[in-house]
């Protein structure tokens, strides 16, 4: 009488395969979430590190006042400054937009200038210009981190794999 007895691995062989079709399955009915999750991790992990470098940028400027101002404490101001925006007027305008762009840039100049020297009168001209650029500088890091912090939230709110893979993919140049 012969026995019937697998060949010694065949075991192993059927264990891989149910674990390779397992995996299979998987992937075919969870892949799109977790390609969807992959996406969202490493979007996340850039926007962190976007508002560590917007943070940053804050207190270099609030150090670089604080020095060259001889002002206390400026925190407050700075972060008054970093909410300002400019709202651009209609190119379709039929009156024509380049005399109001001219205007609006200007008017944008003199206020910045009056901030600056409003948070560090002991300034002079020249410190007040790098200031200005600083701060336009770190206004420019707060604004980028609050325009991916919002696609951010919105994607992961609504699940959309569309807003996430736009951010993954825009992320690298930022």
């Amino acid at each position: 009488m012969v026995i019937d007895q697998a060949p010694p691995g065949e075991e192993i062989a059927w264990l891989m395969q149910l674990i390779f079709l397992a995996m299979f399955a998987i992937t075919i009915v969870y892949g799109q979430r977790i390609q969807f999750l992959t996406a969202l991790f490493q979007v996340k992990r850039a926007l962190d590190e976007l508002g560590r470098m917007n943070r940053r940028g804050r207190r270099y400027v609030i150090k670089a006042i604080r020095e060259q101002g001889k002002v206390e404490d400026p925190g407050p101001a700075v972060d008054r400054f970093m909410e300002h925006f400019l709202i651009m007027p209609e190119a379709m305008d039929p009156a024509g937009v380049v005399w109001k762009f001219e205007h609006i840039v200007n008017v944008r100049d003199s206020k910045f200038k009056e901030e600056v020297k409003a948070m560090a009168p002991s300034a002079s001209e020249s410190q007040i210009n790098n200031m200005e650029n600083m701060l336009e500088a770190a206004l420019a890091l707060n604004i980028l981190y609050k325009i991916m912090r919002h696609f951010y939230l919105l994607g992961k709110r609504t699940k959309s794999f569309y807003i996430i893979a736009q951010l993954q993919m825009i992320m690298p140049m930022i």
